[in-house]
């Protein structure tokens, strides 16, 4: 979640005032993929703002590992890696790479520490 809620803020408070060209971006891609058909049935298809939030949980690899022929349940696919968001959705995929870089951080759990 903290991941969902810091990309739409960065969005909203960031992007939309420092680089609204990046901003305007992410608006055409959202109504790209949603006109060719992708994010049916999960959160990214609600609106721009929820699309971006899961390409960038995606993009950190912070959303649940689920099977790669898992149907859509309202909230996600199987698009939940950095890999497998190149593959589905390349202008989201790019437009985070341009955000954020080739960044190596991935969220951690108590037991790895």
């Amino acid at each position: 979640i903290f991941v969902r809620e810091f990309a739409i803020s960065l969005r909203r408070f960031g992007l939309s005032v420092v680089d609204p060209a990046t901003d305007a971006r992410i608006e055409q891609a959202y109504a790209t993929a949603i006109a060719e058909g992708r994010w049916v049935n999960t959160l990214a298809e609600i609106n721009s703002d929820e699309y971006w939030a899961e390409g960038v949980q995606s993009y950190f690899d912070a959303n649940l590992e689920e099977p790669d022929d898992r149907e859509p349940n309202s909230s996600h696919n199987q698009v939940d890696t950095r890999g497998e968001l190149h593959d589905y959705d390349r202008t989201l995929h790019d437009i985070a790479f341009t955000v954020f870089g080739n960044s190596t951080w991935r969220p951690c759990s108590a037991e790895t520490g």
